[in-house]
């Protein structure tokens, strides 16, 4: 799926892009974004929660209610 999403950092992403998040207190290096028709999710090979039909190579996916919450960063991407 194309696209992008704007958070409020005024950072976009876009499915595919590679990622940090928190999720359940564990921080995750190693992840990547897939944004489906059903929502965003965290793939990664950590933390096992909502199916995600693209996981972009990892063996498990984590659904993103918000990027904010879930502490998402764009790897590669200095925060201001």
């Amino acid at each position: 799926m194309s696209g992008y999403i704007i958070v409020s950092n005024k950072m976009s992403f876009k499915d595919g892009d590679r990622i940090t998040c928190v999720i359940d207190n564990n921080k995750i290096n190693d992840a990547k974004l897939t944004i489906a028709p059903n929502g965003w999710f965290a793939c990664q090979n950590v933390m096992n929660g909502a199916y995600c039909r693209d996981k972009k190579g990892y063996k498990h996916s984590w659904f993103v209610s918000s990027l904010k919450a879930c502490n998402v960063i764009k790897v590669g991407v200095r925060e201001f």
